[in-house]
């Protein structure tokens, strides 16, 4: 299976535009904005998401008037993904296509394994080969971790990766 990680304009003109290969897409937008022309024009099965990019858990984000991710948008991502097959290939998108769709791609590849702290390293390495320069929402990663029960092995090696929040990816330690 192939995923490709993009930001809303690249998804757009990737699907409007571009000649691609992309059999399945999800969509995920700020809850005011609508979907990319190209997402609607899109014949393929589709997962349309709308919740803001709330990285951290914040308990009265509702007042400021933000949607964070919920565990029933992350059992939608995963829903969708658990027809994928080998040969399809994956669009998906956010805003920027930094935090919200790497999230959705870790959730994607995390459901391909077995929990394991080898597998949760091997899971960052490989969203990082799809799109590096990523910071993957941290509340999708929890609620990832939950919904596939890694038991906080996928936060962990996800913490590891990240750096307690900075942008900027280092590999993870070999084991000698």
């Amino acid at each position: 299976m192939k995923i490709t990680i993009a930001s809303y304009d690249q998804a757009d003109a990737m699907l409007r535009f571009g000649q691609h290969s992309v059999t399945h897409v999800i969509s995920i937008n700020d809850p005011d904005d609508q979907p990319p022309v190209g997402v609607g024009q899109f014949d393929g099965p589709r997962c349309i998401l709308y919740f803001d990019d709330v990285p951290r858990a914040i308990e009265d984000a509702h007042t400021h008037g933000l949607k964070p991710p919920h565990p029933a948008d992350m059992r939608r991502i995963l829903d969708f993904a658990r027809v994928l097959e080998e040969h399809d290939h994956v669009l998906v998108h956010c805003a920027q296509g930094r935090s919200r769709s790497p999230a959705a791609a870790l959730a994607i590849l995390a459901s391909r394994a077995a929990p394991s702290p080898e597998a949760a390293a091997q899971v960052m390495v490989d969203l990082l080969a799809i799109r590096a320069f990523v910071m993957p929402n941290e509340v999708m990663v929890w609620h990832a971790d939950d919904a596939l029960q890694w038991r906080g092995q996928l936060h962990a090696a996800y913490r590891r990766t990240f750096k307690a929040g900075t942008a900027i990816w280092t590999p993870p330690k070999q084991e000698q």
